[in-house]
């Protein structure tokens, strides 16, 4: 139980990071590429102040439940309102696609208490061995990818780490 999320059910960041080293000496010793997704719950610190915890908790319920749905990866919840995904059968071109779609599925307004919560997804993207060439540049180029989404003005869902070099 130590591996899981008690409120999602999702493994955890330990779980996380024993799978993500797994996969990244599977991918050096194949030749393989894989991509990881920060997936961040944009605006979410409000759900909670404005709703309270308890709706806050069924969001990301829902939210989990959803990306569950839409993923056949590696899931996993690592933050308060942070997911990550690990996708290993995606070819680089087909990564935005695939987020968009992701976005379409999973954006939908939560119902709680009579109230619909909406919410939007930030998504920042690593590929690897592109942008890192181990677990921790890896996670780092997917963080920053993230980070330059939430101090983006132009809306943006999207962020692959190549993109935030330029």
């Amino acid at each position: 139980t130590l591996l899981v999320d008690t409120l999602t059910s999702l493994p955890n960041r330990r779980y996380f990071f024993r799978e993500l080293e797994r996969v990244v000496e599977e991918a050096k010793r194949e030749k393989k590429e894989f991509a990881i997704l920060f997936i961040d719950i944009k605006g979410f610190k409000f759900i909670n102040d404005f709703y309270g915890h308890d709706a806050g908790d069924v969001v990301l319920q829902e939210v989990a439940n959803r990306l569950k749905m839409s993923i056949s990866g590696f899931l996993a919840r690592i933050g308060a309102d942070e997911f990550v995904v690990i996708l290993k059968d995606l070819k680089k071109e087909d990564i935005e696609k695939f987020v968009n779609i992701l976005i379409k599925n999973v954006e939908k307004p939560v119902k709680v208490d009579g109230n619909l919560i909406d919410f939007s997804l930030l998504v920042g993207v690593a590929v690897f061995p592109d942008d890192g060439k181990n677990k921790d540049e890896i996670l780092q180029a997917a963080d920053l990818a993230l980070d330059s989404l939430k101090h983006n003005e132009e809306n943006q869902r999207i962020a692959f780490f190549e993109m935030c070099l330029q």
